[in-house]
């Protein structure tokens, strides 16, 4: 299946400017991630997008595609339907509010503030759970600063919220659940992140590649490319 292999995003693959919204077109990567993400979501799943933004359309693609869709990000505003709707004429305009003034997007989608290292959500709940260009902005030395790692006192003060992150995904995601990712590189390290997964008993749900094509696409302002990945329970 193409679709799940785990690989760059090249300049083949489905790409739209409009996905919900008419997208931003300094949001150079999601042109590609969201039709890919959308591919897994099926009317029977109970799923999470985790760091789902306050604007960012995702969330309420899965609430028309999806059984029951919770929403959960940092941010205070996330619990606040008027804030919602500000942040959406902020960044796409009144015209695409309309889209959304329909309650169902506010009242079948559960929102959740919290961090992605203490999901408020019971264990083996989600088929799926959706991390679209977050990780990268996750405080992790392993990844980041690893040269730091080889002194003692920041060794031990480390912050680590990527190895918990990934462990309440695995957490939450039922046992023959997905976790759909995507991520900036080289701003995430693909050898630490291989190392990572295991150590949080998760494993690529199929093939990967992790050699960076010719083709990939790519962002040469912020010299970025996007990495895209399926994860299942070990």
């Amino acid at each position: 299946m193409q679709n799940i292999t785990s690989r760059f995003f090249t300049t083949e693959d489905e790409k739209s400017e409009t996905f919900f919204f008419k997208l931003n077109p300094s949001w150079w990567s999601r042109f590609y991630e969201y039709p890919w993400a959308a591919n897994f979501a099926s009317k029977n799943d109970t799923c999470l997008d985790a760091a789902c933004g306050i604007n960012h359309p995702f969330k309420f693609y899965l609430a028309d595609n999806c059984l029951d869709v919770y929403a959960l990000d940092l941010d205070d505003r996330i619990l606040n339907r008027s804030e919602i709707k500000k942040d959406i004429i902020n960044a796409f305009g009144e015209k695409e509010l309309e889209k959304i003034n329909n309650n169902k997007y506010f009242e079948s989608i559960k929102y959740l503030k919290s961090p992605l290292t203490k999901i408020p959500c019971t264990a083996k709940k989600f088929d799926k759970i959706y991390c679209l260009s977050v990780l990268e902005h996750i405080n992790d030395w392993n990844g980041k600063l690893a040269p730091l790692n080889r002194f003692p006192i920041t060794k031990n003060l480390k912050p680590d919220s990527f190895y918990k992150t990934l462990t309440e995904f695995n957490r939450v995601l039922k046992d023959d659940g997905l976790i759909i990712l995507t991520f900036d590189y080289p701003n995430i390290n693909l050898d630490y992140f291989k190392k990572i997964i295991k150590k949080c008993s998760l494993k690529f749900a199929d093939e990967n590649n992790f050699n960076l094509p010719n083709n990939a696409i790519y962002n040469s302002t912020k010299k970025l490319y996007c990495f895209r990945a399926v994860l299942k329970k070990i």
